[in-house]
């Protein structure tokens, strides 16, 4: 980082290893969220149009219980790259956090109208296989 503080992607990839914990897993317990935090908003200050800096921490900040600013990264991201499935399935999922059951509906069906061709490793193939996979978030932690 100090040969590079200008280069976005030392920042992401550090945030990224810093949301895993000593056990390796990912998001799990002890993992240090407010340091990654800390490291994807200094990448966006870099790089602000970086899609997975908004999806990464726009999952931060649902684990966090900080949702409306969730579903801003998550808004952003797919604004970013409207044929990302992994930021329609988020963004739908912070909406149904916030019970905003037509507005998940509209984005994930937007999105799926938007490919021409479903991948066969998209998991979610229409909006009632997101909802039976929908959990809320399973973590607070400041």
């Amino acid at each position: 980082m100090k040969s590079h503080p200008k280069d976005y992607k030392a920042y992401y990839l550090l945030a990224y290893l810093y949301e895993y914990n000593d056990d390796h897993r990912r998001y799990g317990p002890g993992f240090d969220m407010p340091r990654a935090i800390e490291l994807y908003q200094k990448s966006l200050a870099l790089k602000e149009d970086s899609v997975w800096n908004h999806v990464n921490l726009g999952w931060l900040y649902r684990l966090a219980g900080r949702t409306d600013e969730a579903i801003g990264h998550f808004e952003r991201a797919q604004m970013l790259d409207s044929r990302n499935a992994l930021t329609a399935a988020d963004l739908a999922f912070a909406y149904l956090d916030k019970a905003m059951l037509d507005r998940a509906r509209d984005v994930y069906e937007v999105f799926l109208r938007g490919v021409e061709k479903l991948p066969d490793s998209l998991r979610f193939k229409t909006f009632d296989d997101l909802l039976l996979a929908y959990q809320p978030p399973p973590t607070k932690t400041p």
